[in-house]
């Protein structure tokens, strides 16, 4: 995950090189050899630094492939530097310019590094992005999505403009768009057609997949759902760097994330079989089950705590059971109910220390004791 972002990285720190270097080559008479010298050798030292992450790191090499990196990635940010200064003069990129390679080398090597991310583990694409999973549904939901959130994005925009044109003591006049600007300025139809390809057909799939396809589920599976989806929203929105934009992109990611994981849900549940005591299925924080009592429902709750994403092997025991334990009586809690008893199933290695697992159970028995009910016959087991 780490190697993927920061490959991603560098493919947008040559895409900005490139675009900053492109207009000044016509102007680079004098010293055009040294110029373009300088600039393919940054070129090549990025590409030497891409190779690097993408091979696999280990611990035993870790600090090498590291100080080779940083070597590359330096090296290629001064010789860039020294190319800019080799020209004669400073020109701004065109907007259509800078706008198809800015795209390309984010959103489109996104693409390229998210795919072989997934061959290399082992994965094929389909199976990857649920596509062999009754996809032209799930293509429906999203664009069912897009238009019923539309007005709403356009109403918080429209909010984010009057608050910073008459709320702040300085009132902030926000910039058009670069996608917009350039759409407006291009002027021909294949530079057109080319902006609209990039940022309508190819944008948009690969922020999709790097922020709600990569990011979101690994934060999540190392145990924090929280960080997962305010985190990876605020930086889709930050991304774009644009302040009357920010507040219906940051909303949007957050309504598409949270629509994503009920039709994932729905999904895998809609098939399985139930009956009339199941009150409450998935979905909710537990599931609600009529089994007769008058005036009670059952609530049942399962969770999973993991090593090496809820807890490490330096946790002291009795905070990995109290956690285990205290997942599931949050949700109970979450539902308005009362704990009355706890199934344990635990996993061990095959040299697992028996000392370690008893205190493992001590810090279950002490959340247990602390929210079972007031009655003798009342037991965590």
């Amino acid at each position: 995950m780490v190697r993927l972002g920061a490959a991603v990285f560098i493919c947008v720190f040559a895409g900005g090189l490139v675009r900053d270097l492109l207009p000044r080559a016509g102007g680079a008479h004098g010293a055009g050899v040294g110029f373009f010298l300088l600039a393919g050798a940054a070129l090549l030292l990025l590409g030497a630094a891409l190779f690097l992450v993408r091979k696999p790191w280990t611990f035993e090499n870790l600090t090498a492939r590291v100080l080779r990196l940083m070597i590359c990635f330096y090296a290629a940010v001064v010789l860039g530097f020294c190319a800019e200064k080799l020209a004669s003069k400073s020109v701004e990129p065109g907007a259509v310019q800078g706008m198809l390679v800015t795209t390309l080398s984010f959103q489109g090597a996104a693409l390229v590094l998210i795919a072989l991310f997934v061959r290399q583990h082992q994965a094929r694409w389909n199976e990857a992005w649920g596509f062999s999973h009754h996809w032209p549904q799930a293509l429906l939901f999203g664009v069912l999505v897009a238009f019923i959130f539309f007005p709403i994005g356009w109403g918080l925009q429209y909010v984010s403009l009057q608050f910073l044109q008459h709320v702040p003591p300085h009132p902030i006049q926000p910039e058009e768009q670069p996608a917009i600007h350039a759409l407006r300025i291009a002027g021909s139809p294949v530079d057109r057609l080319a902006l609209g390809a990039v940022t309508l057909l190819l944008a948009p799939p690969a922020e999709e997949m790097l922020f709600r396809g990569v990011l979101y589920p690994a934060i999540k599976q190392r145990g924090f759902p929280r960080l997962a989806l305010w985190g990876t929203s605020l930086l889709f929105a930050a991304m774009h760097v644009q302040l009357d934009t920010f507040m219906p992109l940051f909303i949007f990611s957050v309504f598409l994330t949270v629509m994503n994981e009920f039709e994932l849900i729905r999904r895998l549940t809609g098939s399985l079989p139930a009956n009339q005591a199941v009150v409450v299925g998935a979905g909710d924080d537990c599931a609600v089950l009529d089994l007769g009592a008058p005036d009670r429902w059952l609530l049942f709750k399962t969770d999973a705590v993991v090593e090496g994403i809820h807890f490490t092997k330096d946790t002291p025991p009795e905070k990995i059971g109290y956690k285990a334990l205290g997942r599931c009586l949050s949700d109970i809690a979450a539902m308005a109910g009362t704990p009355t008893a706890a199934l344990l199933t635990i996993a061990l290695p095959a040299n697992f220390d028996t000392d370690f697992i008893g205190a493992i159970y001590d810090g279950i028995n002490a959340l247990a004791r602390r929210h079972a009910p007031p009655s003798p016959a009342t037991r965590f087991s």
